[in-house]
């Protein structure tokens, strides 16, 4: 949500606003300051629980079909990094944005079963990440290093990366920006 100046290909736009704002207030303003794009838009594709916010306003005012990911328990996350205004509107916003998307991706299969959702059918499992049972210890080639590109954020699990990475003794390269910078740098 930050103006942004980056090369797309000719049919893809990088909406931003025009001032400084926060990004909860851009999400909020996003579907009426950008109204012609949300209006154009067959589908609002959202990006994790924060990003359903403009998402739901487009279903609202335009009536748009939203999809969105669920990709880990965003309440439990803002309650460890203590953030209780995240914790409230978390705890507020996922039963809403379950309730009127019309579809939501769930990450992982622990997320859909944690809650007897009513509206099963809405509800799609596509897995992030690495498969367990391909990419274990003991079927690691011994020539492959491993490269991590992400958000440095607790929600990432890199601690126990690095710790599962330090027992196969390969090499890992983390790319990235976040909170844990400083202790992944270590």
């Amino acid at each position: 949500y930050k103006k942004e100046q980056i090369s797309l290909p000719a049919n893809f736009y990088l909406l931003t606003p025009q001032i400084s704002l926060h990004r909860y207030l851009f999400s909020l303003l996003a579907p009426i300051i950008h109204r012609h794009a949300f209006q154009r838009a067959a589908v609002i594709r959202c990006y994790q629980l924060p990003g359903v916010i403009p998402g739901l306003i487009a279903k609202f005012l335009y009536n748009k079909r939203i999809v969105f990911n669920l990709g880990y328990d965003y309440v439990a996350f803002a309650k460890i990094e203590s953030k209780p205004f995240q914790e409230l509107l978390f705890k507020f916003l996922k039963p809403l944005a379950i309730k009127y998307a019309d579809k939501v991706i769930f990450k992982t299969k622990a997320l859909l079963k944690a809650k007897s959702y009513k509206l099963k059918a809405k509800c799609i499992y596509i897995p992030n990440g690495v498969d367990t049972k391909k990419f274990s210890p003991s079927r690691v080639k011994k020539d492959i290093d491993i490269l991590f590109v992400g958000r440095l954020e607790p929600q990432k699990n890199l601690l126990p990366l690095i710790h599962a990475v330090s027992k196969i003794k390969r090499k890992l390269t983390i790319v990235g920006n976040g909170s844990l910078y400083k202790i992944v740098a270590k």
